[in-house]
């Protein structure tokens, strides 16, 4: 976790913290009790603003009123910060103007956003010779099984801990942007992070015997996604991608290794004549040793681990050249900085986007950021992406949903590495009109 705790989710003038909570109840119900009141603050004796002399707290809500006795935020989202009661008097709505704040307080100075891998997944390919090819998958094949559910939810609550300081305690519409793959295994997963970083709190519990609530998460269909699911038809990058594939540099690496190519012809009983059918191969070999289904004995390690590297490899062709990383992982790295931009510049933006993609949707991004060559994402793999208050942008990585993240050194951007500095790097992999470029 790289946010510092002055990046706090909750910020404070003196000693007045802001909770979503408090608003949330009030936009519901347009006012508040005095039992609401008393809830969420037990003010100073004699009053005063927001301070703790003279009285006891209850809890750390010292709550932001809607009050009309603060005309100078009239139309802002926030209002003067007082204590709750005076003199038991049932609203604060009676303070003299002259106390109130002269400047509308910022309530978000940093942007979070997390790009994660889906779960684990039951497999999408099987070959002739597969003795599991009429097994039963649970959810049905290309789904997610109950242990990638259960990651998905752990990997919530990894992010909740290690963002605490930073992620809102009570989830509210306009703070989290939430966007995913058309496919159901990252629907799924967005929705399971989701579970573990939003359980319903106060007015949002609808059931006391389920502690969890629906979030939104939006999509674009396949066909129409030039981020996530990268699935949009663009001519030029698919003669490249064909060049890339009939390349030298592929050519190579069938040769070099023509003996496992042969092997697994032989043993799958298919031609193994591409690395792209190799890593197919290798993912639903993997998925059903995960699932402790005992593995031909053809299978080893060494061939285990030959076949990943392999697929790594395949994978990273996909954004072989300058053009390919710019068509791929250029547009959601475009998004990003510009949410990131609307958020320096004070906009009313989400605080935290997440992104539930797949394992070649990291590949893409890490490789148009120039921080890997080859990498084969594991399940629940997460890149993080923080804009700090002061404009400084910082990377991690986990490469899987329990490994701790590591930050990443941004390349040619001198630490602290500022966002315009930052997109001035980019700016080779950021397209500025995708379909135009797409154009033979």
């Amino acid at each position: 976790m790289l946010l510092p705790p002055d990046s706090s989710y909750r910020k404070a003038i003196g000693n007045c913290s802001i909770d979503r909570e408090f608003f949330a109840l009030l936009d519901e119900r347009g006012r508040l009790t005095m039992d609401d009141w008393i809830k969420f603050c037990y003010c100073p004796i004699d009053g005063g603003i927001c301070n703790r002399s003279g009285g006891t707290f209850k809890n750390d809500y010292c709550v932001w009123s809607f009050s009309q006795g603060c005309p100078e935020f009239s139309g802002h989202q926030f209002y003067s910060a007082y204590c709750l009661i005076k003199n038991k008097t049932k609203s604060p709505t009676n303070m003299a103007p002259e106390t109130c704040p002269k400047e509308a307080p910022p309530f978000k100075s940093a942007s979070l956003i997390m790009l994660f891998r889906h779960g684990e997944r039951s497999p999408t390919e099987t070959y002739p010779n597969d003795p599991y090819k009429e097994y039963k998958w649970s959810g049905g094949w290309g789904h997610l099984t109950n242990r990638g559910k259960l990651q998905m939810y752990d990997l919530g609550l990894r992010l909740k801990e290690e963002y605490k300081d930073y992620l809102p305690g009570f989830y509210w519409y306009e703070d989290v942007n939430i966007t995913s793959s058309y496919a159901d295994r990252c629907l799924m997963s967005a929705e399971l992070v989701c579970a573990a970083l939003f359980p319903p709190k106060g007015y949002q519990v609808w059931n006391p015997e389920l502690l969890w609530q629906p979030v939104p998460v939006k999509y674009l269909p396949r066909s129409q996604d030039t981020s996530i699911a990268m699935k949009v038809k663009c001519d030029k990058y698919d003669k490249m991608f064909n060049d890339v594939m009939n390349s030298s540099k592929v050519q190579n690496i069938l040769s070099e290794n023509k003996e496992l190519i042969k092997y697994l012809s032989e043993n799958t009983g298919t031609e193994m004549d591409t690395i792209g059918k190799i890593e197919l191969l290798f993912n639903t070999l993997e998925i059903e040793m995960l699932n402790n289904l005992t593995l031909p004995h053809w299978v080893n390690d060494t061939i285990m681990q030959t076949m990943k590297r392999l697929g790594a490899q395949n994978l990273a062709l996909y954004s072989e050249t300058p053009f390919m990383k710019r068509i791929k992982g250029g547009v959601l790295l475009g998004n990003i900085i510009a949410s990131m931009e609307s958020a320096l510049q004070g906009k009313n933006v989400p605080s935290l986007f997440l992104y539930s993609g797949h394992d070649l949707t990291i590949v893409h991004v890490l490789r148009s950021l120039n921080l890997v060559d080859t990498i084969k994402p594991n399940f629940g793999a997460t890149l993080i992406f923080e804009l700090h208050s002061h404009g400084e942008v910082k990377i991690a990585y986990r490469n899987s949903w329990d490994e701790v993240a590591e930050e990443k050194l941004i390349d040619s951007c001198k630490s602290p590495c500022q966002l315009s500095g930052w997109k001035t790097y980019l700016d080779p992999v950021l397209p500025t009109n995708w379909q135009e470029e797409c154009k033979m």
